[in-house]
């Protein structure tokens, strides 16, 4: 059963004091939030996040997501304490040897892989939740915690075999991005048992147009497409015709993508969290940014357990983005769900 999603983005940013590099978070002057620094506090985490540059707006988007987070979680003794990675007079190795001393549980982040790898290597025994969705950074201590494209089409193309999709056209462009899409594609028709020479024919292109990708999809006699950019006239495909496509994409442009099915987790939980954040800072949550919220609760409730503080593996575990559980080596699993966007 689908489920219709009734979510959009706002570029527009709610301006609140970004604290400078290497500092507490201290927003006490904030109308939104109270100071979340805590009073001879005895455990720390570090938030990676850049909160200069180019993809400030990230950064700044997460940065929020966590003080929501931490601000709500008011017993719990730590410091959090924010990093602007997009510093340049940003000195990684005098970094870890201020914090190494210094009761450090946890980093939450960097966002990119290059950044994950290495500050894993400059903290290789805290426990690292990076907002990368690329699987090869996971291992003992570093878990990628952005939504997993491989995760997403493993849901879809179970899907496709438990109701009887038996066959599919995929489009994708040429490229690093459309290389990697196309090597989880085949380790799910595998997994799944689909045929490539049978069942999925794999089409790559440097450009195409709607109508020319319209009518290939109607005269392919495949039951399903699967793509990654919005090249379809959905109106003039056949209702017999479903087309999959992953939720970074279907949620960027929800009318772009009108019809499209994608994986995602809970909605419901979703929403509520949607509003609780746009209520605060005036505009709707980004998924790095829920991911952030999930990741921060989960260590600032841990963190109240006398046997096992600050320890998420193997938990099961609750969030805005639904159910999900850590593991070594593999990551945040999510429980996912297919979803139609109208």
């Amino acid at each position: 059963m689908f489920v219709a999603l009734l979510l959009s983005s706002c570029s527009t940013q709610h301006e609140i004091k970004i604290p400078q590099k290497d500092k507490k978070i201290d927003l006490s002057n904030d109308f939104h939030l109270k100071k979340i620094s805590k009073e001879n506090a005895n455990n720390t985490i570090l938030l990676l996040l850049p909160l200069s540059g180019a993809n400030a707006n990230l950064g700044q988007g997460i940065l929020n997501a966590c003080i929501l987070s931490a601000k709500e979680a008011q017993n719990t003794n730590i410091d959090f304490v924010v990093i602007d990675t997009a510093d340049r007079s940003l000195d990684k190795n005098q970094l870890c040897w201020k914090y190494k001393d210094k009761n450090l549980r946890a980093i939450v982040g960097p966002i990119f892989f290059t950044e994950a790898k290495r500050y894993g290597a400059l903290f290789p025994t805290v426990p690292m939740f990076t907002f990368s969705n690329n699987v090869k950074v996971n291992s003992n201590h570093i878990f990628a915690c952005g939504l997993s494209p491989q995760d997403e089409i493993n849901e879809i193309f179970s899907f496709a075999r438990k109701n009887k999709i038996e066959d599919f056209l995929v489009m994708l462009p040429k490229g690093k991005y459309g290389d990697e899409i196309e090597q989880y594609l085949k380790i799910s028709m595998k997994k799944f048992g689909f045929v490539e020479e049978y069942e999925v024919e794999i089409i790559r292109y440097d450009s195409i147009g709607r109508k020319e990708a319209t009518n290939y999809v109607k005269n392919s006699g495949k039951h399903a497409a699967f793509i990654l950019e919005p090249i379809l006239d959905f109106e003039k495909l056949p209702e017999n015709i479903e087309v999959f496509t992953l939720s970074s994409h279907a949620l960027q442009n929800k009318d772009a993508w009108n019809g499209c099915i994608f994986a995602f987790s809970n909605i419901q939980e979703l929403v509520n969290f949607s509003a609780k954040y746009k209520n605060t800072f005036g505009y709707t949550p980004s998924v790095l940014d829920m991911i952030g919220y999930d990741i921060t609760s989960a260590l600032c409730n841990s963190a109240s357990d006398p046997y096992e503080a600050f320890s998420l593996e193997h938990k099961e575990l609750h969030g805005c983005l639904g159910d999900f559980s850590i593991i070594k080596n593999k990551g945040v699993k999510r429980e996912l769900h297919l979803y139609k966007s109208e």
